[in-house]
């Protein structure tokens, strides 16, 4: 069997999201949207999800980690990173500003994918990112003759994964039909104790 391992670029998916403008498709169960993308001959054994907890808004703070805890209660290996407040220039206030930004997410997936490929054993890499920034690791892996890779972009990322797509030639675009097909129950439980439970924002079509 081949063995199968998923990277999500858990922000980038997110964004997506937000542009598509379906406030379900965040109640994503990535256990199940993977198996869906597994081939005969194949065996899915992980899928790391790469994200910041965003500590700036409360009810987002919970959302986002109430869907962690969903996530892992299927499976999900979570890697968070952090956010940063970098001073940059400002053309809107002629002034250096505080933004924030995600940090450690794509050099996680990057290592993440190099040290499972290091193992030399035959396997199948999902990527889940339309960010050209894992460029350089996708790269390095496409020199492995026991790595293959698959791209997954998100809904209406076609055109920021082109960059990526070149390189990768097996992919495909997650579209929300698709991802409707793979949500996570409005409660979540593990050994009869619920962790997770579908925030009401979330559970009608705009």
């Amino acid at each position: 069997m081949t063995k199968v391992r998923a990277y999500v670029d858990g922000f980038n998916v997110y964004h997506a999201l937000e542009n598509v403008g379906d406030p379900r498709l965040k109640w994503l169960n990535y256990n199940t949207l993977f198996k869906s993308l597994i081939r005969d001959g194949e065996e899915l054994v992980a899928i790391h999800l790469f994200t910041a907890v965003w500590k700036f808004e409360t009810k987002k703070q919970k959302r986002h980690q109430n869907f962690l805890a969903a996530q892992e209660a299927y499976g999900v290996k979570v890697h968070l990173g952090e956010f940063a407040k970098p001073k940059k220039w400002c053309a809107r206030h002629e002034r250096y500003c505080s933004f924030r930004e995600e940090k450690q997410t794509d050099v996680g997936i990057a290592v993440q994918m190099l040290s499972d490929a290091s193992s030399g054993e035959k396997q199948r890499m999902i990527l889940v990112t339309a960010d050209s920034d894992q460029i350089p690791a996708v790269r390095a892996l496409r020199k492995m003759d026991h790595i293959s890779l698959t791209l997954a972009y998100p809904p209406k990322r076609k055109s920021e994964a082109r960059e990526l797509g070149d390189l990768i030639p097996d992919r495909l675009e997650l579209k929300p039909q698709r991802l409707l097909t793979c949500m996570l129950p409005r409660t979540v439980f593990v050994n009869e104790q619920k962790v997770a439970t579908m925030p009401a924002i979330y559970r009608d079509k705009a």
